[in-house]
């Protein structure tokens, strides 16, 4: 799933570093912004046209789906980091 991530796009020597968690939501809440303006411009471009293309809408909300789930996986990430880093100081 980390090919959804920015982070996981780093240079070879930078891949060793695990993202902070604040990187992690940071990207995570990137993600659902954009998640939030595709659904909302397909909302306004449904409300104002007079036919759908249900091929058009289902790629776009599948779209909207892989945005969600790339957020929803930065956020597990994190929350596991997180968890992690509390077990250790334990």
């Amino acid at each position: 799933m980390t090919e959804f991530t920015n982070t996981a796009e780093r240079s070879a020597e930078e891949t060793s570093v695990e993202p902070s968690l604040h990187e992690l939501f940071n990207e995570a809440t990137e993600w659902l912004q954009y998640s939030r303006g595709v659904t909302a411009t397909l909302s306004d471009l449904v409300h104002e046209a007079d036919a759908i293309d249900c091929k058009q809408m289902s790629l776009s909300l599948d779209a909207i789906a892989a945005m969600t789930q790339a957020a929803l996986h930065l956020v597990s990430e994190a929350h596991a980091q997180w968890h992690h880093a509390r077990a250790g100081k334990a």
